[in-house]
């Protein structure tokens, strides 16, 4: 059974309590921000970054998505400090909030080379976008090692129809702010 992830600093966002049955329910998503220049970071498998951050910039309505690792677009990119600085800048002119879709490759083992390019980046809130589908053991490897770096926040969840166990990214113990696209909870 996997944990919840160490080194937590959002205690009252990923509180759990017990159900009469055993299982652990996490406290609400945190909600989504919606100020100028705020930036927010989509860290996920792939095309998996993009996908959550255009899920996540629709749901704040006037947000712009970035690329930022393995993902690709024809927009300024958000790999490291300097990127993030950027994004920041055009968007408190434009008066919007920023979502950068950071797509990793490898998974947990690309984290260490990221890892200064990731802290550099300082987001104002970090979401990861997991597919339910994969074997539980890997994303909660990957996870752990973005989490390890960049406190995460919450999750964006696909891939639960594709699996007799979709309930499993929930032992992760991050806050689902969406289910195959559905709005969870609050935020």
């Amino acid at each position: 059974m996997l944990g919840p992830l160490g080194g937590d600093t959002r205690a009252s966002a990923t509180a759990t309590t017990s159900t009469s049955a055993g299982a652990s329910v996490l406290g609400p998503p945190p909600a989504v921000l919606r100020g100028r220049g705020d930036l927010t970071l989509v860290v996920g498998l792939g095309s998996d970054a993009v996908a959550a951050a255009r899920t996540l910039a629709a749901a704040i309505g006037d947000a712009e998505v970035r690329p930022g690792g393995c993902s690709r677009a024809a927009a300024p990119r958000v790999d490291d400090r300097r990127g993030a600085l950027r994004a920041r800048a055009d968007g408190v002119r434009r008066d919007r909030p920023i979502v950068a879709a950071f797509g990793m490759a490898r998974g947990a083992s690309e984290v260490p080379e990221l890892t200064e390019g990731l802290a550099g980046i300082e987001p104002d809130q970090v979401w990861v976008a997991v597919d339910a589908s994969r074997k539980e053991s890997d994303t909660a490897e990957w996870v752990r090692a973005i989490d390890a770096v960049l406190a995460v926040d919450g999750m964006l969840v696909t891939g639960t129809a594709l699996t007799a166990t979709p309930d499993s990214v929930r032992e992760l113990g991050i806050p689902i702010g969406w289910l195959d696209g559905t709005r969870v909870g609050i935020g």
